[in-house]
C-alpha cells in the first residue's frame, strides 16, 4: 500500500509511506463447536519523501472465508508504526485472537483466514493499474 500526501500529486515526491504485510503466523485450536485462531502479523513500512511525522497509521484486516470464497466475518484494525530516531524503515507485530463459531456439521478446515492491508477505493484502483 502506498499512502500519498493530500492533493493531486502521485509521484515519488508525494509518497508519505509504503507499507506491506511482511509475515503472518497463526495457529488454530478446536473446542466446543468453535475454532480459536491466534495470529501474529508483521507489518513493515518505509517512509517516503513527503513524510514529516514520527508514526504511520496502517489499516489492516483479518477475515474468515468459506470454501466458496465468501467472507463470513471480517474485522478491521489500525496498526501504528513508529519510525524511531528518524529511521527510514520500521515495523510492528500485531497479535490477533479471533474465534469462529461453527454450525452443526461444519468443520474448521472448511474455512480460511486471510489477512491484508485495508486500502481505499483510490488505492485499489492504483494497485490494479500498476504493472509488475
Amino acid at each position: 500500500m502506498t499512502r500519498y500526501r493530500d492533493g493531486p500529486g502521485r509521484d515519488l515526491t508525494d509518497v508519505l509511506f509504503e507499507a506491506r504485510v511482511q509475515d503472518v503466523k497463526w495457529g488454530c485450536k478446536y473446542a466446543d463447536g468453535r475454532v480459536r485462531v491466534e495470529a501474529m502479523i508483521d507489518i513493515v513500512a518505509q517512509r517516503g519523501p513527503a513524510f514529516g511525522g514520527a508514526n504511520a497509521q496502517v489499516p489492516f484486516f483479518v477475515a474468515v472465508i468459506d470454501g466458496a470464497q465468501n467472507i463470513i466475518a471480517k474485522k478491521n484494525f489500525d496498526s501504528e508504526i513508529e519510525f524511531r530516531d528518524g529511521r527510514r524503515r520500521a515495523g510492528v507485530r500485531e497479535e490477533i485472537d479471533q474465534t469462529v463459531f461453527l454450525q452443526e456439521g461444519e468443520h474448521g478446515p472448511e474455512y480460511e483466514i486471510i489477512v491484508g492491508l485495508q486500502v481505499t477505493e483510490q488505492q485499489l484502483q492504483q494497485n490494479r493499474g500498476q504493472r509488475y
